[in-house]
């Protein structure tokens, strides 16, 4: 006997669709739901949910960018995990608010994956593409009160914060700790953007392997302290050595 026999007012095509949707509903829930709107938008629904937000910083033309998009953002364990704990937003640097963002947040490689609390302050940031189980592990880190962004206080000036970079430069070699230090020579930079801490962005890259990230901060510093008056020269070596692929 068959279903139609079976059920009169069954109509195998209404099963049809309705399976179509249901499938097409699992997929979508499988993968990272990005909201839609302005980045004021974001922080709102933020603030609303009582949830931290995700930023992927791209541009369309960056392949890195187009990898995570098609694998790390429709793993389906990713999917899960941050639909539930935080608000996902796509920012094309080079559109709409991108560049005014990209400024702000001084997002010079692509793509930028950045972690904010609801009231906008940063709270976790990373370069470069990650698999879906190191971006697993940064969004848990973040969520529970970790990541390399420590919160600013009224006392940090981007001297004390370029200080504190360039001695963990000289000193540290954990890997932690050099991250950390690198987003404090990023913090002083987005407060006064100058030779000095440039300088200390581009050898902490070095020394963290970063070398496209820090040839372009040794430029971007060595044009500062020419204009400036300050000697360039550890910066013009810094320069030459990555060039050399050293």
């Amino acid at each position: 006997m068959s279903i139609e026999t079976s059920f009169p007012n069954f109509d195998m095509k209404k099963l049809f669709f309705l399976a179509l949707a249901c499938g097409m509903a699992l997929s979508a829930s499988a993968q990272i739901t990005f909201f839609e709107g302005t980045w004021a938008d974001v922080k709102a629904k933020a603030k609303k949910e009582n949830k931290m937000i995700f930023v992927d910083a791209y541009t369309v033309w960056c392949g890195p960018c187009k990898w995570m998009s098609a694998n790390t953002f429709k793993d389906k364990n990713v999917g899960e995990f941050y639909n539930t704990n935080f608000v996902n937003y796509k920012f094309d640097m080079e559109k709409g608010e991108g560049p005014t963002f990209a400024n702000e947040f001084s997002i010079n490689a692509y793509p930028t994956l950045l972690y904010f609390h609801a009231d906008g302050t940063v709270a976790h940031r990373t370069e470069g593409s990650e698999d879906a189980t190191a971006f697993l592990e940064h969004g848990k880190t973040v969520l529970n009160g970790g990541g390399t962004v420590a919160p600013l206080t009224e006392a940090d000036t981007w001297e004390s914060l370029n200080e504190k970079a360039w001695h963990a430069y000289e000193n540290d070699t954990e890997r932690g700790k050099l991250e950390e230090a690198l987003q404090w020579a990023m913090d002083s930079i987005e407060m006064d953007k100058n030779f000095y801490n440039t300088d200390t962005y581009a050898h902490l890259a070095y020394k963290l392997g970063k070398k496209q990230d820090a040839l372009k901060w040794a430029l971007i510093s060595v044009e500062l302290g020419k204009k400036d008056g300050q000697d360039v020269s550890s910066t013009e070596a810094l320069v030459k050595k990555i060039k050399s692929g050293q």
